[in-house]
């Protein structure tokens, strides 16, 4: 079975400073679910992360996101 993670998880995975962060890294570390995404989350996740109203310290460019999520 797959997990389709949501985009709260992703950002909660992505972004160390999150008040989530450590407890969705801990949870994927621990259950290495696997998983599936699709463009709409992937859109999600790098519309928020990469929009000016998200955090200045976290904020990433477009294409670093998009690494991210690829490497992922």
């Amino acid at each position: 079975m797959r997990c389709l993670l949501d985009v709260n998880v992703w950002i909660a995975l992505l972004d160390a400073t999150h008040s989530f962060a450590d407890r969705a890294n801990e949870w994927f570390t621990r259950e290495r679910p696997a998983f599936a995404t699709c463009p709409i989350i992937e859109n999600g996740v790098v519309r928020i992360m990469s929009g000016t109203g998200y955090s200045p310290l976290a904020r990433q460019s477009i294409g670093s996101l998009t690494l991210m999520l690829a490497a992922a």
